[in-house]
C-alpha cells in the first residue's frame, strides 16, 4: 500500500540583497507527483513567518495535485 505524503521547506531570508525567503514542496505517492521550488513574493520578519508562507504556498499547490491524482485514478 502506498502512502500519499507532503513536504515543504523554507529558508529564511536567504537573499541577502532584498532579504525574501525561498520555499517549496514536494507531494509522493509512489514516487514525486509533483513539486515547487521559488522565492517567496513577500519579505519576512522570522523563519516562523517564512515557514507559514511555505506553508501557505503548499496548501495552494494542492489542487494541482489533486487535478493529476483524479486523472491518473490513484484513489
Amino acid at each position: 500500500m502506498q502512502t500519499l505524503a507532503g513536504l515543504k521547506i523554507a529558508s529564511w531570508a536567504e537573499d541577502r540583497l532584498d532579504r525574501k525567503s525561498n520555499s517549496g514542496f514536494i507531494f509522493f505517492y509512489g514516487g514525486v507527483l509533483t513539486w515547487c521550488c521559488r522565492k517567496q513574493d513577500c519579505v519576512t520578519l522570522s523563519t516562523a513567518e517564512a515557514e507559514f508562507v511555505a506553508l501557505s504556498e503548499a496548501w495552494l499547490g494542492r489542487p494541482k495535485f489533486l487535478a493529476l491524482r483524479d486523472e491518473c485514478k490513484l484513489v
